[in-house]
């Protein structure tokens, strides 16, 4: 269980590993600015739907908007009730923006982004390799560096060239 910004949800669902989050991490909640962001100003963009119908998905108000609006103003306003919910809800919070991780972390709240997410999946056995699923969501949008990319495979006990 976890809550979640949009650009974790939109990289799974271009990735085609949408099940794999389910399946990893259960239930999602998502603030009603998040919500907004993928299914209403992005209907009929890819994501939208599977948002939409997501019985595993539940979309959250804020209780504290006043904390929304105390965030820094680079942030989004979904990243910004993101925060928010994942503090009021005391959930660890999926967002993988480095901005927006800092300013969580920095107000406490736990952050998990897309890679504990694919360590979780192979150290359950629901994926064999996540060589091709990493490459699979860099093609797809996730913003990673070829350092923390190879160091992130080291750690999984995978090596990059074996997949080159």
């Amino acid at each position: 269980m976890v809550v979640a910004n949009a650009g974790p949800l939109i990289v799974f669902v271009r990735a085609g590993y949408w099940d794999l989050l389910r399946k990893t991490v259960g239930t999602v909640t998502i603030p009603q600015a998040v919500f907004e962001e993928i299914v209403v100003k992005g209907e009929g963009k890819l994501g939208a739907r599977e948002v939409k119908v997501a019985e595993w998905i539940t979309t959250r108000h804020i209780q504290h908007r006043e904390r929304a609006a105390q965030h820094s103003p680079q942030l989004e306003r979904g990243e910004r009730e993101a925060i928010v919910l994942a503090q009021e809800r005391q959930e660890n919070l999926l967002i993988d923006d480095a901005t927006a991780r800092k300013t969580a972390e920095a107000r406490g709240v736990q952050c998990v982004g897309t890679l504990w997410i694919l360590q979780k999946a192979k150290e359950e056995g629901s994926i064999a390799r996540v060589t091709p699923v990493l490459d699979a969501f860099r093609s797809a949008g996730l913003r990673l560096g070829n350092a923390l990319y190879s160091k992130f495979l080291a750690m999984v006990g995978e090596r990059e060239e074996e997949h080159q």
